[in-house]
């Protein structure tokens, strides 16, 4: 949800103020319309056009720890897509549920840095982890813009037997407990729908679906329904 608005004066003519300045100031009164302050914030989508950076929201807002920044040049469309990715930025980032036996690291912050100083080819691995992660994001963002829900489904199902799937003689049976209430939340669906294309795939005898369990009884055929 939107929980701050912020906007600046409306003139006509051409204004003499700065692109930067317009959206720092759009942006503060969002944040006090939001309640927060401009060092609660952890992450910035400038406006695509090349006049502001990360950088300058960071040094104007004393911004400590930005988790995620990006540009999105869609043209007249940038601002309703910037919102879409925000949120699938939020949706992905906060929230972690665990459908198998999870072991959990926590690491302090200062052992951390720590670590980085003394294995410094961590930073590669980090970057590359990071890089990867952004990918698959944008990735499922532009097919939630471009693909019907069928296709999407397909895809995810083959992205998850290909890190979790268990061959068992020509199938290949999904290890995580994956309810469809689940799936739709990785989707951006509803349940019912989810539950519509699955009886579906089941007829072309894509995949077989079992209490909280997938079974991919045709790759081929769900790389049709992914690509079609």
């Amino acid at each position: 949800a939107i929980t701050g608005v912020g906007e600046t004066l409306y003139a006509r003519g051409v204004s003499l103020r700065s692109s930067m300045g317009l959206q720092l100031e759009a942006s503060l009164a969002a944040i006090q319309d939001a309640g927060l302050s401009p060092r609660d914030i952890d992450g910035v989508i400038p406006m695509s056009n090349g006049s502001a950076l990360a950088e300058d929201f960071i040094t104007d807002f004393g911004i400590s720890d930005l988790r995620f920044s990006a540009t999105v040049p869609m043209g007249g469309a940038s601002p309703v897509v910037a919102l879409q990715l925000a949120a699938a930025v939020i949706n992905a980032g906060h929230d972690a549920d665990a459908h198998g036996e999870t072991t959990l690291l926590c690491v302090r912050k200062a052992d951390f840095k720590e670590l980085l100083t003394q294995h410094s080819e961590l930073y590669d691995a980090l970057l590359r982890l990071n890089c990867r992660r952004l990918r698959l994001m944008f990735n499922q963002f532009e097919d939630l813009n471009t693909k019907p829900l069928s296709a999407r489904l397909a895809k995810q199902i083959i992205l998850l037997a290909k890190s979790y799937g268990i061959e068992q003689g020509e199938e290949i049976r999904i290890g995580l407990q994956l309810a469809q209430e689940d799936l739709a939340q990785l989707l951006g669906a509803s349940r019912q729908r989810v539950n519509q294309e699955l009886k579906g795939f089941e007829r072309e005898g894509a995949v077989r679906v079992e209490p909280t369990r997938l079974v991919v009884l045709s790759r081929e055929k769900l790389l049709e329904i992914a690509e079609g």
